[in-house]
């Protein structure tokens, strides 16, 4: 199956790159760990590895291609005597735009997931964890009695 090769995002800064130099050519067979390319950043030179086994197919941009934005699409890979529908494969991956926003795709930040925090009985506001309020049922000890303690419970 064909793999959109997009431009990663090399530090938590980083915004666009430059593609400074292909060290493959369309044509070319890769493995996992073969380095494809050179991206110039702000602070370095990076090199680009891939983790697909196949032939690169098609290369979206050229050597010295400035201000590309993280995730926007650079290269396809596809398996040997593959022969898909770069446009179609593109369309399909929703990474037509050079916008980083809209291309985030699987490389998107996620937010962590909420903390499992409920309200405790007669806690005036306050929350603790499913295991905290328990352990103040179990002990008979208020959420008064927990919050003077600085949320910890001691039994």
């Amino acid at each position: 199956m064909a793999h959109v090769v997009l431009m990663p995002a090399l530090s938590p800064t980083m915004e666009t790159g430059t593609l400074a130099k292909w060290l493959v050519k369309e044509g070319d067979a890769v493995s996992p760990g073969d380095v494809i390319a050179e991206i110039e950043t702000d602070k370095a030179t990076v090199e680009l590895e891939t983790d697909e086994e196949g032939v690169i197919v098609k290369l979206l941009v050229g050597d010295g291609a400035a201000d590309i934005a993280i995730n926007t699409p650079i290269a396809v890979i596809a398996e040997e005597g593959e022969d898909p529908d770069v446009d179609k494969l593109l369309e399909e991956a929703g990474t037509t735009s050079g916008n980083p926003e809209e291309n985030a795709g699987d490389n998107a930040v996620e937010k962590p997931a909420a903390s499992g925090a409920e309200p405790v009985e007669g806690g005036g506001g306050a929350s603790a964890s499913t295991m905290a309020a328990t352990a103040t049922g179990q002990h008979q000890v208020g959420s008064p009695a927990v919050a003077a303690a600085g949320g910890r419970i001691f039994a």
